[in-house]
């Protein structure tokens, strides 16, 4: 688990480099100051794998009866309950970053020949991110500054992710509709 939050540090460092670029003009096309598009989802895609692991330990872990019982049965539970939701949370949410930069690679990369993978891999992200709002995404741990701070973050990466499908959908439909025109 330390590796992966480390891992999501490294992240949020590797894009900050281009954060200020990025609010001047948000969406496609990515401005040249932008970090490599594959390692970004490459990234998101270890700390998925990374989260997923720690989670099946802790899964495994929990299941096992202690010894000797606790002096306070329920605060074991609750921590573990309150890790399992924040490991699977965090793993959803990065695998959602994880689609998201693999529809930006797609349409960023050859927007004519993959411009339809785009739509389809931003589509997916949204949806995941959309359901994700809705559960609250990593409500369970934390105080309430960073219940709302995560919260936030799933908000504006839907906003991010709406901006890039945009842009990719309307490209897609464009050259398809001059692909038949031209047929």
């Amino acid at each position: 688990m330390a590796l992966a939050d480390a891992q999501t540090l490294a992240i949020r460092k590797f894009l900050s480099k281009s954060a200020y670029d990025s609010e001047v003009s948000p969406g496609p096309p990515l401005p040249k100051s932008h970090p490599s598009i594959p390692l970004i989802f490459k990234l998101h895609l270890e700390c998925v794998s990374l989260y997923s692991s720690a989670r099946s330990l802790a899964m495994t872990s929990g299941s096992a009866r202690p010894s000797s019982p606790p002096s306070n049965p329920d605060s074991n539970a609750e921590v573990c309950v309150e890790l399992r939701r924040y490991l699977a949370d965090t793993s959803a949410f990065h695998a959602a970053l994880a689609h998201k930069w693999l529809g930006v690679d797609a349409g960023e990369s050859a927007v004519r020949e993959k411009g339809g993978e785009a739509v389809g891999w931003l589509l997916w992200a949204k949806k995941e991110l959309e359901d994700m709002k809705e559960g609250g995404l990593g409500i369970a741990v934390g105080r309430d500054r960073e219940k709302r701070g995560r919260r936030g973050r799933v908000a504006d990466e839907i906003e991010s992710v709406g901006v890039f499908l945009k842009h990719y959908k309307k490209l897609n439909d464009s050259v398809s509709w001059v692909f038949v025109c031209v047929i």
